[in-house]
């Protein structure tokens, strides 16, 4: 890079998604605070940022021009831990006695698959997996098994009333408002 060069970077927000401490596939979990903290260490200024309640943040970065003293902002480690913790222990709790009950699963979460892969749940007794997105929709089936269906579909067939949420639980209170009358499970707001 040269001094002129700008950086875009974007790296998901691991306040915003808690499941991420059940993956191996992002080798750092970056909160606004360590990500900031890193880029002042590195040399590097911020530009531009997006930072919102959705899952990355967005940062346009270049080389620092000026040998300013850095100011390192402040977190507890343990405080983000924690809350990731407490999510997985409210999913946990949720599926706790669900093996021989059927449910609907509405997105494609990291987290459905270690609760399948570690029997929590029973695949068999997966009824439909619902996705927004229509790229998925109709065309593939989960694991080879399990449909995955709109939304307006699972509404229509009604499937079943428990629908374990595996997604990032930043979408969770916009789901919730969707699914009125369902049993929610892996609900965190």
């Amino acid at each position: 890079m040269n001094q002129k060069s700008l950086l875009f970077i974007e790296v998901p927000l691991f306040n915003n998604h808690k499941s991420d401490l059940l993956t191996i596939d992002h080798i750092n979990m970056f909160t606004e605070k360590n990500i900031k903290n890193l880029f002042a260490l590195a040399g590097f200024e911020i530009i531009k940022e997006n930072i919102s309640n959705r899952v990355p943040m967005q940062f346009i970065i270049k080389i620092s021009s000026s040998s300013k003293t850095i100011n390192l902002l402040k977190e507890n480690p343990a405080d983000i831990l924690s809350q990731s913790q407490d999510y997985i222990d409210k999913v946990l709790k949720d599926v706790s006695g669900l093996k021989d009950k059927k449910l609907s699963v509405y997105g494609q979460n990291v987290v459905i698959d270690y609760l399948v892969d570690n029997n929590f749940i029973d695949i068999n007794n997966i009824t439909c997996m619902i996705n927004d997105n229509p790229a998925y929709q109709g065309k593939n089936k989960w694991r080879n098994k399990i449909d995955v269906i709109s939304f307006d579909e699972f509404i229509s067939k009604k499937y079943t009333k428990d629908i374990f949420l595996s997604m990032n639980d930043v979408y969770h209170k916009n789901v919730k408002a969707k699914l009125s009358g369902y049993n929610l499970l892996g609900l965190f707001i």
